[in-house]
This record gives C-alpha cells, structure tokens and sequence, in this order.
C-alpha cells in the first residue's frame, strides 16, 4: 500500500468513525508518513477514542516540530480541557513561570522566530554594508538556535497514565499524592526514578515507567 492509499484509507476510517482501524493503520505505517501529519492524526484519533493524554502528546509533538494550524490549536484545546491540564499546570511560583515559558517557546513560537529572523538575513544581505553588522546577524541567529536546541533537549515529558507520587526514589516512602495523566513535566533522572521538578505542586518522584513519554526530539 502506498503512503497515498494508506492516508486514504485512513480518511475512510476516520469519516465512518472507525477509529480503532484507523489508529492501527498509522501505526502500521508510522515510519513512513511525514512525522507532522502522523503525529496530528493521531492525535484526532485517539481523542475520538478517549485516549485523551496519548492524543496530547501527539498534538504536542505535532507542535513543536511545527504545526501551527487552527485545526491543531483547537483539538489540542480540547483534550487539554478533558485532561484539566490548566488546573495542574497552573504556575505556582517564580520557578514555574519561568519553566513554563521554556515550554510555552518549545512548543512553536522561537523556531517560527528563528526562520523569521534567517529570512530578514537572508532579505537584507546584500543591503549590508560592513563586516560587523554581518558578524552581529550571524550571532544572533546562532545563539538563537543553540537556545532553539537547548529548549527542545530539555526534558520535558508527559503522563500518558496517572502515577503514585513518592517522597523520594524508594518504595519505602509510602505515596502522597496522586500526579494525574496528561500533565506535561519537567524531570531529573536518577536510576530507576524520576523526580518531577515542574509543576512545583507535583514536586516528589514518580517510578519511571513507559507512562512516562519524552516529548524532545
């Protein structure tokens, strides 16, 4: 089957609302299709079939490889309200601000920025006149993608299930609390545990499980 047919296929699948084919037809071919498209229709498709938390991670990744369709907005919108991620999510202090600002720009906006600011180079080159303003464009769109890649390498992951929440990274703390499926978090390693350092309210240690899913790079 064609990459052709089998998107096909996939739009027959979707219209007569035979989702579960439709999601085993893009895994089928999950190496084939372009890594947006995948990504965003699988996204539809599991929110069609409740899988709320997997259908953001999809949408998220769809993002940040550069996706920015209403469509997307909107179908990312309503999972999220399902999942409640505006309630989890919600900054509680300076630290939060700032990592969800780190995650506000991963999602889209700073690689928009940095083909924005390589086009203007790009438009104006040979209008510049001496060596020092060519070193100075040339700088910041450097340090603009090494932020670029610095952001996408940070690890930033999200609950594709809920998790018990531990003191530390043992089963001899008994869970305090619960850290909910769908929530996106930023998290230090450390053998078989992760700690969540954001969302501060969810501060402790999960046990890394697949549950646990990268959305870097």
């Amino acid at each position: 089957m064609t990459i052709e047919n089998a998107l096909k296929t996939f739009q027959e699948y979707y219209q007569a609302k035979n989702y579960t084919d439709a999601r085993d037809l893009l895994e089928k071919h999950s190496s084939d299709i372009d890594p947006i498209i995948w990504h965003y229709n699988m996204g539809t498709t599991l929110a069609q079939l409740g899988l709320y938390a997997e259908a953001r991670y999809h949408f998220l990744k769809a993002e940040r490889k550069g996706l920015t369709t209403e469509k997307l907005i909107q179908s990312k919108s309503y999972v999220e309200s399902k999942l409640e991620t505006e309630k989890w999510e919600k900054s509680l202090g300076v630290k939060d601000y700032l990592i969800s600002g780190t995650q506000m720009l991963a999602e889209g906006p700073l690689a928009t920025f940095t083909l924005l600011i390589i086009g203007l180079f790009l438009i104006f080159f040979k209008r510049i006149k001496n060596t020092k303003s060519v070193y100075v464009w040339m700088t910041t769109i450097g340090l603009i993608i090494i932020l670029n890649y610095a952001i996408h390498r940070m690890p930033f992951k999200i609950m594709i299930t809920s998790a018990p929440l531990y003191e530390g990274p043992s089963k001899i703390f008994i869970p305090r609390s619960e850290i909910p499926a769908g929530v996106v978090v930023l998290t230090s390693g450390h053998e078989n545990w992760e700690k969540i350092i954001y969302p501060s309210r969810f501060e402790g240690w999960i046990i890394k499980t697949e549950a646990l899913r990268n959305l870097g790079d």
